[in-house]
């Protein structure tokens, strides 16, 4: 092998690591902010409210307002697979009077309406106007059926 030879070879392997490196670095930083979590955003009535990284207990109070349904879902075991042998749940939704807009997980929706979490046993008549206070959140269990819930706190 010529010296000639060896040096275009090096060039190329130099030239070749460089490609892989930008390359590593570009997909390392792609993930990287894939795993942040995303900024959640509500506006209700043109104002915006929540400004969250993630949702927890910093969540602030809102006032909803808006009419009650009450809508019927498969619980478990199979949550609907196995409609026989499935609970039959309950759950009421507040219809809102004023959407609201979600921008979170790369989307921007419109939320018509939202799943209340209430002490158990509370009743609300169905059809009927309510203002309804408390801390929104998003589903995160079996039993949330909303895209996004209110903890009533009064």
């Amino acid at each position: 092998m010529t010296s000639q030879n060896s040096c275009i070879t090096i060039n190329f392997m130099k030239k070749l690591f460089l490609i892989f490196l930008v390359l590593f670095i570009f997909l390392v930083q792609n993930n990287s902010k894939a795993q942040e979590p995303d900024q959640y955003k509500i506006t209700i009535n043109k104002k915006t409210v929540i400004t969250l990284k993630d949702w927890s207990a910093e969540s602030p109070e809102v006032t909803l307002e808006g009419k009650i349904v009450l809508y019927d879902f498969y619980g478990p075991p199979g949550y609907g697979e196995n409609p026989d042998e499935d609970m039959k749940v309950s759950y009421y939704f507040l219809v809102l009077k004023n959407p609201i807009k979600f921008e979170g997980d790369n989307e921007t929706k419109t939320i018509k309406e939202v799943q209340i979490v209430t002490a158990k046993g509370t009743k609300y008549t169905v059809n009927k106007n309510y203002k309804i206070k408390g801390k929104l959140f998003l589903p995160s269990s079996g039993f949330h059926f909303g895209e996004l819930l209110i903890a009533v706190t009064e």
